[in-house]
């Protein structure tokens, strides 16, 4: 359960470092020193946040397993490796151009969204194992793990 914890809490900071990161570049790198861009970037981070907490509170309540289709698995193939694609761009291309700070700002503020959707999903389990904790099943340990245990004095109690 710590690492559930861990991962959620470790989304959240790393979703608003990035926020701030956007905005740092948006008003000294490229001038953006309007409240309007604040203030519509805050609104799209705490709409993204709402939804997501209503999509994991329905995903939860229906319980029902969901088979992935592996032709859609490989699509994402293409995102593993945009950012290695965008960094050979970037050095062999672009360097100092304007477009480059607009689509980094782009960049930073998905990769925000992307940490906000980790932070919800785990700290949305964290408190669904803490609150349902009867409904949990723990993986039981193997019998090698058993047998050390036993050889150093201690038993495995599973419930």
């Amino acid at each position: 359960m710590e690492t559930v914890l861990f991962f959620g809490v470790l989304g959240a900071v790393s979703a608003f470092c990035l926020f701030v990161l956007t905005q740092k570049l948006a008003y000294f790198v490229v001038g953006m020193d309007s409240l309007v861009f604040l203030i519509i970037s805050l609104v799209v981070y705490l709409c993204v946040i709402f939804y997501f907490i209503f999509y994991y509170k329905e995903k939860i309540t229906n319980l029902k397993r969901v088979k992935q289709n592996t032709k859609k698995r490989a699509s994402w193939s293409l995102l593993y490796t945009s950012p290695a694609i965008g960094y050979i761009t970037y050095h062999s291309f672009i360097k100092e151009s304007q477009f480059l700070h607009h689509a980094m700002i782009f960049v930073f503020f998905m990769l925000g969204i992307f940490f906000i959707y980790i932070s919800v999903k785990f700290l949305h389990k964290y408190y669904f194992i803490r609150t349902n904790i009867d409904l949990v099943v723990f993986q039981e340990p193997s019998t090698k793990e058993k047998k050390k245990a036993l050889a150093k004095g201690k038993e495995i109690i599973i419930k």
